[in-house]
């Protein structure tokens, strides 16, 4: 995606967050699409001036390659299930997804919180979460018709703000299905993040032209949730990333890291034990699960883990993860489905941690190299 930074302003329809009309500071344009990105003067937010959302329920955004790739490494369970493990609620607490996509965040809600939960979504993405998760996600779209008002404890919507026209109005709609005293969760990329500075591996994800038309920062978001009639507000960054919690009571959350990550790796591995071990759910989830246990210093669940995955990948591609000393040649050249087929597309993190686990067990340096040369080109190879 080729993009520039003009400067200038841009006359544009009012801002879609605080209805400040324009004009309004472009901050870049991009090319395939031809979007301009502009800055709200008063709330701040970045916005896609006039862009039109695609039908999320078109059929062909389900990627034959690319779900595989989401499954198994591209999707950020981290981010998605972190903000749920931080609400002190009971099991029993009612719970409502708005456009989780696969499910992950409802599947740790409704398996490791044993919260009462269901999504909606009308993304072909969820139709197969829904059957390979088994949860209770209606396809369709959210409507704005008074739908299970006030009978929520929690509602959620991650990585949804940013794809609808009307924010204000989407606040509205969600905080009416609240419960008093329950809570929203909304999680969106972080707009302060766009600058010329920003390397393109971020960046583009972050502007996703075409799909993303409002681009929160945590001032907007703030105050997009006070007028939305929430007494109490609290906006966090995480990576590049804003996660909000909004409630009319008094926010009582866990900061507790050790038991956030806890409550992650718990989940990741409990799912992946509880799965088929050759797909590519399981080897998503037990990949997640070893790469969390290393980084904890965990061995035993690393070694867990690592069983799962060398049975895995023995059923699946016919080789020993343990003995692996080079990719499958035609990865070089294929596309992502094929690739899929080959070699587990989280096969660059596996060997890389993988490594580490060996380093920390002894294994001298120099005897890893080939084995971090390899973890290399699986990273590469799938990037």
């Amino acid at each position: 995606m080729k993009i520039t930074w003009p400067g200038g302003t841009c006359a544009a329809l009012p801002c879609p967050v605080c209805d400040q009309p324009g004009p309004f500071d472009v901050v870049l344009q991009t090319a395939e699409p031809d979007s301009t990105l502009v800055r709200c003067g008063r709330c701040t937010a970045r916005f896609f001036p006039g862009q039109v959302p695609p039908d999320y329920a078109e059929p062909a955004l389900n990627d034959r390659g690319r779900v595989p790739f989401y499954v198994q490494q591209g999707a950020g369970v981290s981010l998605i299930t972190r903000p749920i493990a931080q609400v002190r609620r009971p099991p029993g607490t009612t719970y409502l997804e708005v456009g989780g996509g696969y499910g992950f965040g409802l599947d740790f809600a409704c398996n490791t919180r044993g919260w009462h939960g269901r999504g909606i979504d009308p993304a072909p993405l969820a139709a197969l979460g829904r059957d390979a998760l088994g949860l209770p996600i209606e396809l369709r779209y959210l409507r704005d018709d008074g739908e299970a008002q006030g009978t929520m404890d929690v509602v959620m919507g991650s990585e949804v703000i940013e794809h609808v026209t009307s924010p204000a109005a989407f606040v509205r709609t969600l905080r009416a299905m609240l419960r008093p005293g329950g809570l929203l969760i909304l999680t969106t990329p972080n707009g302060e993040d766009i600058g010329p500075g920003t390397p393109p591996g971020i960046l583009v994800p972050l502007l996703s032209p075409s799909l993303h038309l409002v681009i929160q920062t945590a001032g907007s978001l703030h105050a997009l949730l006070q007028r939305g009639g929430f007494a109490h507000v609290q906006v966090e960054v995480d990576s590049h990333s804003l996660v909000a919690f909004a409630s009319d009571a008094p926010l009582h959350l866990e900061r507790d890291p050790a038991r956030l990550r806890q409550a992650l790796r718990q989940h990741l591995e409990g799912r992946a034990a509880s799965l088929d071990p050759v797909s590519d759910l399981a080897l998503g989830l037990a990949g997640r699960a070893f790469q969390e246990a290393v980084n904890d210093a965990d061995m035993p669940a690393a070694d867990r883990a690592w069983a799962l995955l060398r049975t895995a990948c023995q059923a699946r591609y016919g080789w020993d993860l343990d003995g692996l000393t080079a990719l499958p040649p035609e990865v070089a050249a294929c596309g992502l489905e094929r690739m899929a087929e080959l070699m587990p597309l989280n096969l660059g993190g596996l060997l890389y941690a993988h490594g580490i686990r060996c380093l920390a067990a002894g294994t001298p340096r120099p005897a890893l190299e080939g084995a971090f040369t390899l973890a290399a080109a699986a990273a590469d190879v799938s990037r």
